[in-house]
């Protein structure tokens, strides 16, 4: 039977397939859901491997708190005295399992060393000894930086891009007004003004996107969705210039369905993530 099961959330499959590569590479028997074959039942089959294994990692994070599936293969392996938890974001794990001392992984990246409490965790339990035998570390710099990123926003690309282009299109919406009496207005009273515009449809568009993340990350992001806003007016001042009236109502035309079509996405993004 194998040595360690993880228990995570689909949409942590980056960081749980890392781990188990890494587990195994320094010679443990790691089963997760990959390894079901056709047709077998996922209940039952779980079921026995976690009555089975030494180990049963659960990977903690804001999405699975929240998995009636996680959690259930949690109790089932606090049952049999065999829950070793860690947490990929800094999320507190759900109120019954607070009690279990988590290994912080929120820096951890695929490629880096285990984290040595888990490694030894692993091999108390399992009655064996490791030693140095994980794998060197790997990717380094901007690289590594791009698998934490990656890690980190894997769950939530799909809502960040919706938002970010129905953000696009509130801003050419929104400075309509603004393009049209461009004239009257000084260069940076004009940019302020978009400024503000920017702010306002942001903080409306992008709260689905960023409400989840930390102070640090949703602050970058949100800066960055108020320069794609203060860029849409400077878009439409110039299609204003250039388009007749008709051509320029047909264009608000599309930009309207667009902004609805895809805040309604971005909403059913968030709701998943």
């Amino acid at each position: 039977m194998p040595d360690v099961f993880i228990s995570y959330s689909r949409k942590d499959r980056p960081t749980a397939e890392a781990m188990a590569a890494q587990l195994a590479a320094i010679g443990l028997d790691v089963w997760w859901d990959r390894d079901l074959l056709a047709g077998e039942d996922y209940r039952k089959k779980t079921a026995g491997v976690i009555a089975s294994v030494a180990v049963t990692i659960v990977v903690w994070s804001r999405r699975s708190i929240d998995s009636e599936w996680v959690v259930g293969e949690a109790s089932a392996a606090r049952e049999r005295k065999a829950l070793l938890p860690v947490s990929i974001d800094g999320v507190t794990p759900p109120l019954d399992f607070r009690s279990f001392n988590t290994i912080d992984m929120s820096s951890w990246a695929p490629g880096d060393p285990l984290p040595a409490m888990l490694v030894k965790a692993i091999g108390e339990r399992t009655k064996r000894s490791f030693g140095e035998e994980q794998p060197a570390r790997g990717a380094q710099g901007l690289e590594r930086l791009s698998k934490i990123v990656a890690r980190s926003w894997f769950a939530d690309f799909e809502c960040l891009l919706f938002s970010f282009i129905a953000q696009g299109f509130a801003a050419v919406l929104t400075n309509i007004p603004l393009a049209i009496h461009q004239d009257k207005l000084s260069g940076p009273a004009a940019a302020g003004i978009a400024c503000l515009n920017a702010v306002v449809t942001g903080a409306v568009i992008m709260r689905p996107a960023l409400a989840p993340k930390r102070l640090s990350v949703a602050a970058a992001w949100f800066a960055l969705a108020v320069a794609v806003g203060v860029a849409g007016y400077y878009v439409t001042a110039a299609l204003w210039a250039t388009l007749q009236i008709t051509e320029y109502l047909t264009f608000v035309g599309f930009w309207a369905l667009g902004l609805v079509l895809v805040i309604d996405a971005a909403r059913r993004a968030a709701s998943n993530a």
